[in-house]
């Protein structure tokens, strides 16, 4: 990487940790480009931001709507990630099955208190913000996850019905007993 890329990666990462504030602030990550998502998982890596976002999250018989927070890091490189271990605590009856999460693209973000002490250090020291994002990717956080769950699981093949009454694109009739196919669940030719 030149340092051009990480003088502007670091420009930008100042940028969105100097707009963030300690409440929570919307963030549509579907409408912002892919160095502002990566700079705000760095600061999210680090500990300085904590991201909350609502998802839904499923096994192979059964799915639950889930709203999660975030510090630290919580998504490795491999894209592995301690959420789905976080949502088998969440549901006992999940233990030791495969669990999925997809998330929604809006998220909220707001600085922890180390958040806001690094924002008032770059203020007061601005000379020490050529090596932030030096700082961020030496100085990984272990990640802590919190799922609160939005309902109660329910079976994976009722979980798409509704989806199909309201958006009968698969041709399937609305009056149909079985589940419907749109978006991947089965039963409906």
């Amino acid at each position: 990487m030149s340092r051009n890329l990480i003088a502007q990666a670091n420009q930008r990462i100042i940028a969105i940790l100097m707009r963030l504030a300690p409440q929570w602030t919307k963030i549509d990550t579907a409408q912002v480009d892919r160095l502002d998502n990566a700079g705000l998982y760095l600061l999210c890596g680090a500990g300085l931001v904590e991201l909350r976002f609502r998802g839904r999250a499923w096994t192979d018989q059964n799915a639950v709507d889930v709203e999660v927070t975030a510090s630290g890091v919580w998504i490795e490189e491999d894209r592995k990630s301690i959420l789905p271990e976080e949502v088998r605590r969440a549901v006992p009856a999940w233990h030791g099955r495969a669990v999925a999460v997809e998330m929604q693209p809006v998220v909220q973000a707001r600085l922890t208190s180390f958040g806001q002490t690094q924002q008032q250090e770059l203020v007061d020291e601005p000379q020490g913000a050529g090596l932030f994002v030096t700082y961020l990717c030496a100085c990984p956080v272990q990640g802590r996850v919190a799922v609160r769950l939005l309902g109660r699981p329910v079976q994976r093949n009722l979980v798409f019905l509704p989806l199909c009454r309201t958006r009968p694109r698969c041709g399937a009739s609305t009056r149909q007993r079985r589940p419907c196919t749109w978006r991947g669940a089965t039963g409906c030719g």
